[in-house]
């Protein structure tokens, strides 16, 4: 059974294929060391990178981010384009499981927006653009303000798609 996720939805949107690398539960240090390896992007067109959720960009974390930056554009064919996105916004709700990840994912904001910045690599702003926010949490986040619900990733690839369409353009 596929996993209907917000990749599933952006191939839907855009008409392409996608190859989702990411990992629930991953971070950017054990992201690089232990998974990037395996994945192949080498034949991609458009490589997307949203990490940081799970234990933020600070310190080691943002220095393996920056590693797995490296190495992606190392491998990655000539003519391909690579677009960092900043996570979305996760709950600050206390009486949500997910609670203590927005503090990960602010760090992360701040981190990947500088790190766009310093290095002259597109970036999709997330966090402050997209339709996940906290006052459509309970419809897009419902079970525990962190992980979407089918609405919650229909929403953010067509948000994707859009960013991407600008970015092409």
């Amino acid at each position: 059974k596929q996993l209907l996720n917000y990749p599933y939805y952006l191939a839907k949107s855009l008409g392409c294929q996608t190859i989702n690398y990411g990992l629930c539960g991953k971070n950017a240090k054990n992201y690089y060391t232990d998974y990037y390896p395996k994945a192949d992007i080498t034949d991609c067109d458009i490589i997307l990178v949203m990490l940081g959720t799970n234990k933020g960009l600070d310190g080691d974390y943002g220095k393996y981010y920056g590693k797995l930056i490296e190495a992606i554009q190392k491998d990655m064919k000539k003519d391909a384009i690579i677009v960092l996105i900043t996570p979305p916004s996760a709950t600050t709700d206390a009486s949500k499981v997910n609670c203590g990840y927005s503090v990960n994912v602010t760090s992360s904001y701040t981190f990947v927006t500088s790190y766009a910045k310093e290095n002259n690599i597109r970036m999709i702003d997330a966090y402050t653009n997209s339709p996940i926010q906290p006052d459509m949490e309970t419809f897009y986040q419902p079970n525990d303000g962190l992980h979407m619900a089918r609405e919650g990733y229909k929403a953010f690839a067509e948000f994707i798609a859009e960013e991407l369409i600008k970015i092409l353009e």
